[in-house]
């Protein structure tokens, strides 16, 4: 239980000793991060000096990490592996479409090289069968 003998502060108060904003410091007392309390009938919130320096002095603790180390963190190191296999799934779809793109237009190259080729020995069929009838008319003339 508390001690009635803890001087409160105001929100204002503990904005100005701290150089949080009032409205940031209520959220931290809503949240549970910074010992406080609600009076004038759940209108104002209030915390005390002690308080609001114990959660400055952790504040402060927590902020010496390494930034480097941040980067290396487990979860953080998951996502750079889910990002570069979602990267290599996306470079790998491509060279595949691609190797399929030109398998599929060099086959059909070679088809319509075949249905060229095959027009021309039937085209070429024509013209004989037409020069041989042409030429056998007239010799019996």
């Amino acid at each position: 239980m508390k001690k009635m003998s803890e001087k409160f502060i105001t929100l204002k108060e503990a904005g100005e000793l701290s150089g949080y904003s009032s409205d940031y410091i209520g959220q931290l007392i809503r949240k549970g991060k910074l010992s406080g309390q609600q009076v004038y009938s759940s209108v104002a919130w209030v915390t005390t000096q002690e308080a609001l320096l114990e959660y400055m002095e952790g504040k402060q603790k927590t902020k010496k990490t390494h930034p480097i180390k941040s980067y290396f963190s487990p979860i953080n190191l998951y996502r750079y592996a889910l990002y570069c296999v979602i990267l290599f799934s996306g470079v790998f779809s491509l060279f595949l479409f691609y190797v399929a793109s030109v398998s599929i237009d060099a086959r059909l190259q070679a088809l319509l090289k075949n249905k060229e080729i095959t027009e021309l020995r039937a085209l070429e069929d024509d013209v004989d069968y037409f020069q041989f009838t042409k030429y056998s008319n007239n010799s019996f003339n």
